[in-house]
């Protein structure tokens, strides 16, 4: 499955593009139909709490999932929107 990052007011590091990719690749093992996973990171008012926002678009050979989170820290809004997406991909299982 192919992964693409794209970033909107701020700059990951290695660790948590390397995390993030990690956690993404984990979904292809449940659906096997995936093709292409695209993850929206952004960082939204500065100065609230809840403003790291992850967004991720699954395109499959089949039926495209869609999931997304905001909290305060980048590794659980992936956290988050994975396991969404996990529950999406066993409705569509069964």
């Amino acid at each position: 499955m192919e992964i693409q990052i794209q970033t909107s007011h701020v700059h990951p590091s290695e660790k948590l593009i390397q995390f993030v990719e990690e956690r993404v690749q984990k979904l292809e093992k449940l659906y096997r139909g995936a093709i292409k996973a695209t993850i929206f990171l952004k960082t939204e008012n500065a100065h609230k709490h809840k403003n790291k926002t992850v967004e991720i678009l699954i395109h499959g050979s089949g039926k495209d999932l869609f999931a997304s989170s905001k909290s305060n820290k980048f590794e659980m809004s992936v956290a988050d929107t994975v396991a969404a997406l996990r529950k999406q991909i066993q409705k569509v299982k069964s």
